[in-house]
């Protein structure tokens, strides 16, 4: 039951965010939102499950993987909406667009959370 809420807070808040970047991008094409959820399922899933079975003592070591892991799956989502789009200058700018907004404001919201809630 841990690893589900784990995982699932994460991935609603991403799918969240993201949806709302690519409405507030004016994006209609519902096959756009179908690539986006189905890719940060499958990305937003493994790079927690990672994080999760990942023990490492220090956090520079562990920052750096979770880098290294975003760069990967900005690259794959972006790969997803070019098959999409057809246009490699705007899949670059919807994977980056969403993932940077999904990653920051998914700390911070994180980050909320933790000093409410486990304060």
């Amino acid at each position: 039951m841990e690893l589900i809420k784990y995982l699932a807070f994460p991935l609603v808040l991403t799918l969240l965010i993201e949806t709302i970047v690519l409405v507030i991008l004016k994006e209609r094409r519902i096959k756009v939102y179908v690539v986006s959820i189905i890719m940060n399922i499958i990305t937003n899933i493994t790079l927690n499950l990672i994080g999760y079975h990942l023990v490492i003592k220090s956090i520079w070591l562990y920052d750096i993987i979770v880098i290294v892991l975003e760069a990967l799956i900005w690259f794959l989502e972006g790969i997803g909406y070019y098959l999409v789009l057809k246009n490699k200058r705007k899949a670059v700018f919807y994977t980056l667009t969403c993932n940077v907004n999904s990653f920051l404001l998914g700390t911070f919201l994180q980050m909320i959370w933790i000093l409410i809630w486990r304060g």
